[in-house]
């Protein structure tokens, strides 16, 4: 039998068939790629990105506790240096809240692998110049 001596009927159905599967296909795949973005995105959004912005926001915090040390150190009002006391005290206690959002967010990223060696060498090197900090600082105040 040749493909000429098939129904035309028959050719239509037969060609319609292979592309209704090709369509399908193709749908499932693109389907199986979005839900694979949409899982990094979670991830992305759920705590790289977070910890991405408690790393900015300590970093931003430990600048302007650096700063205000420094305006405690040269000011020579009592009614200043109270003020700005004040201030260490809470860019003090705002350091330790993003420590510790960082260190949760920290344990979740290291439940689902994605947690770098590199990142924890970096987070040790700060936690221990910020005890050193503290130890320095509090003399001075």
């Amino acid at each position: 039998m040749k493909f000429q001596d098939i129904k035309l009927s028959t050719k239509q159905r037969s060609a319609f068939t292979i592309l209704l599967i090709l369509l399908s296909a193709i749908s499932i795949y693109q389907l199986r790629t979005v839900d694979k973005i949409k899982t990094e995105m979670e991830q992305v959004t759920g705590n790289w990105l977070p910890r991405a912005l408690t790393i900015a926001d300590l970093n931003l915090t430990t600048s302007n506790l650096r700063l205000n040390h420094l305006h405690y150190a040269f000011s020579t009002e009592a009614h200043v240096k109270e003020a700005q006391k004040n201030t260490i005290i809470a860019l003090i206690s705002q350091i330790e809240q993003n420590l510790d959002l960082y260190d949760s967010l920290k344990t979740e990223s290291v439940a689902l692998n994605l947690y770098s060696e590199q990142e924890q060498v970096l987070f040790d090197q700060f936690v221990e110049k910020w005890e050193s900090y503290q130890d320095s600082s509090i003399r001075s105040i």
